[in-house]
């Protein structure tokens, strides 16, 4: 199994495929983002929950992601006329 701390310093591509629980809510955080020793393309085809979304798009912001797919929301039965996020 390779570290956290390895993927932060080396990824090209972060893709989730987990399971969601309490331990890992908003685990793909600001904190983890600015953690990244490169840019990566980040895609989460896993569960909504894993990422935080404004977290998430200030990395897009910033640099540190240079792109992101995203199969799910954090919401998973999102509004997507009124979430500003789906637009972003």
């Amino acid at each position: 199994m390779i570290s956290v701390e390895t993927i932060q310093a080396e990824a090209d591509v972060i893709s989730l495929h987990l399971f969601a629980n309490s331990a890992n809510e908003h685990f793909f955080n600001r904190d983890f983002f600015k953690k990244l020793k490169k840019p990566v393309l980040f895609i989460n085809v896993a569960r909504g929950s894993l990422i935080g979304e404004a977290p998430l798009v200030e990395a897009l912001d910033e640099g540190e992601v240079i792109g992101a797919g995203l199969d799910v929301l954090e919401s998973e039965n999102p509004d997507l006329i009124n979430n500003s996020f789906a637009w972003t």
